[in-house]
């Protein structure tokens, strides 16, 4: 949904990355879709740079647990059960 209005040929920016521009003026509060945006060509895939941006960690939750698994790198993982 468009926040503000977007002029023909604006770009659509949700989560500050360009995703689209505008092939007809937007209206704010309109529904953003596929019919009125025109997609930039994909990029290179063979060439891309690794990720780069970095964010930084929020605060810890409290009074919430995860059932899973911390790595020795500090990533972490799930166990997936299945119950009969």
């Amino acid at each position: 949904m468009a926040l503000v209005d977007i002029v023909e040929g604006g770009e659509v920016v949700p989560y500050g990355e360009v995703i689209g521009y505008a092939l007809k003026p937007i209206a704010a509060g309109s529904w953003v879709t596929v019919q009125v945006l025109c997609m930039p060509k994909p990029p290179v895939l063979d060439n891309l740079p690794k990720a780069t941006v970095k964010t930084s960690p929020g605060e810890p939750l409290q009074g919430y647990t995860f059932a899973g698994f911390r790595n020795p790198d500090g990533c972490v993982g799930t166990c997936n059960w299945r119950r009969a």
